[in-house]
């Protein structure tokens, strides 16, 4: 046969060979995989997170009467001490000017001293006339008594009318203060810097003691994580956390656990423990929520994969374009990686995205995902 005969016959073998060669590759599906690796293994409870306002206060009067000027709006941030409502203090203003009237009378009174001062002065001569009267013989002892019971008497009506001035001015600087006192609370301050949420009481509004003027949400704010019954056992102070929360997407935030709190909530037996996250306080605002991850434990030089390589306790490895669906057992978990403990080996690939779409001996292209 000549050789022209045989390249007629083999060239279009050689290339139908090549073209359904390339055609299987083509159709193949791609696998995305991971190389396991050796990492520290991390084992954290989940939780759900919401972010609550440090404090709320709702203003109240602690006085009777009428706003004549306000400064609550909602929205409107204030300052800690700084005045939101003024009452008017007329009526209270008229009682003070009265009792310090009656207090400058009464300190005048004090300072003349007692009317019987003077008469006190000449029985008090009359007694010593008598008892030189006495040692000369022409005076009674009896009528010396008498003379001393009545300088005692004066004494001491001296001294209770001494003592009932003295109390009236305390009595009057005291009840000065209340007033003042009762005016200082007609001017309705803010116990705490942070924004107006609500208003009660405007302009004009007639306030009877105890009423609500406003509610002030402070600037301070707590992130809050949920955690079930049985994940409780283990959390402390100090482990650290990872946040997202769904109003940011996939950002993660760091943080650590600051307070456990041991009651868990009645209704949803659930357990609260409270974070300190490295964010800016501006972008954490009431009522946010998200997830969260609580690092309870850690191990070195361990086997780990991405969370979404394992379905239920298998794999899917891929070996010479083979898929073949593996049994493994697993460790650490948490949210983005898992813990193998056998089952696989170090460097062996495994499919981490679209499980779903392969089956136990499929023949696949790969293209190796780093992490």
């Amino acid at each position: 046969m000549k050789f022209t005969t045989i390249l007629k016959i083999f060239v279009p073998i050689v290339l139908l060979a090549v073209f359904v060669f390339f055609a299987i590759e083509t159709v193949k599906p791609e696998a995305v995989v991971v190389k396991v690796e050796r990492t520290d293994a991390v084992k954290s409870v989940s939780g759900t997170v919401r972010v609550l306002t440090g404090k709320t206060m709702q203003l109240r009067s602690a006085e009777s009467g009428r706003v004549i000027e306000t400064k609550v709006d909602v929205g409107r941030a204030v300052q800690e001490g700084e005045m939101l409502a003024q009452l008017d203090t007329e009526d209270v203003d008229l009682e003070i000017e009265k009792a310090q009237i009656d207090l400058d009378a009464a300190k005048k009174l004090a300072a003349l001293g007692s009317q019987h001062k003077h008469s006190l002065a000449a029985k008090k001569e009359d007694l010593e006339d008598l008892e030189r009267m006495l040692e000369l013989g022409s005076a009674s002892l009896s009528s010396v008594n008498a003379k001393k019971r009545d300088v005692k008497l004066t004494e001491e009506n001296i001294e209770r009318e001494s003592a009932n001035v003295e109390k009236s001015i305390q009595g009057l600087e005291n009840f000065i203060r209340v007033l003042e006192r009762r005016k200082e609370k007609m001017r309705i301050e803010s116990p705490i810097s942070g924004v107006v949420s609500e208003v009660y009481a405007f302009k004009g509004d007639l306030l009877e003691a105890g009423n609500p003027i406003a509610l002030v949400i402070s600037d301070d704010r707590v992130v809050e994580v949920r955690i079930s019954e049985e994940n409780f056992t283990g959390i402390a102070e100090g482990q650290r956390v990872r946040v997202k929360f769904l109003g940011y997407g996939s950002s993660e935030f760091n943080g650590a656990v600051s307070k456990v709190l041991p009651v868990a909530d009645p209704d949803t037996q659930r357990y609260a423990v409270h974070v300190d996250l490295s964010v800016e306080d501006n972008l954490l605002f009431p009522g946010l929520t998200g997830e969260a991850n609580i690092v309870v434990d850690q191990r070195e030089n361990a086997l780990v994969l991405p969370a979404t390589a394992v379905r239920g306790s298998y794999v899917f490895t891929v070996k010479d374009g083979i898929v073949e669906v593996v049994e493994v057992k697993k460790g650490y978990e948490n949210m983005v990686s898992v813990e193998i403990l056998s089952g696989v080996e170090e460097g062996t690939h495994v499919i981490v995205e679209d499980l779903d779409a392969f089956r136990d001996g499929d023949r696949v292209k790969t293209s190796i995902k780093e992490l």
